[in-house]
């Protein structure tokens, strides 16, 4: 369901990490109720504080609640140079896999290119559709993925 929802119709990549550090993970909630209250003050203008938002980024409706679903949040100070924020990996979020979608163009060397000397750290594989199930599974033919 995660391919469906997320990753552009199997285009996407999904990144899997250890993380030893839970202090910036923290679990969705699942409502069958909107927020509609605590939105409302956010869209009046009036003074919120980061308890309310943070309710507000980690509720969702209860029909998710499959997902079992953490949020981690990190503070980012600088921009790169093309405009957005990044946190590097470290000890305490480090990159362990890369599965890269059914349906994506990413190829080998591109996540070689992008991984340098972390290459070997990293399990990489391609998915595909299951053939006699909707699970989306490990491709096993290597030769299939450039």
């Amino acid at each position: 369901m995660q391919w469906a929802h997320y990753a552009d119709k199997h285009k996407g990549i999904c990144l899997g990490f250890d993380v030893t550090d839970n202090d910036f993970l923290i679990p969705v909630t699942y409502s069958s109720k909107r927020l509609s209250k605590e939105a409302d003050k956010i869209i009046n203008g009036s003074a919120i504080n980061q308890e309310l938002m943070l309710q507000l980024l980690t509720t969702k409706f209860y029909h998710w609640h499959y997902e079992k679903e953490h949020r981690g949040f990190i503070r980012l100070k600088d921009r790169d140079k093309d405009g957005f924020y990044y946190s590097g990996f470290s000890d305490k979020l480090m990159l362990k896999q890369i599965i890269v979608g059914s349906n994506s163009d990413i190829t080998r060397a591109n996540i070689s290119k992008a991984l340098g000397n972390n290459l070997n750290e990293v399990e990489i594989f391609k998915a595909r559709s299951a053939f006699n199930s909707f699970r989306v599974v490990r491709n096993k033919n290597e030769a299939l993925w450039t």
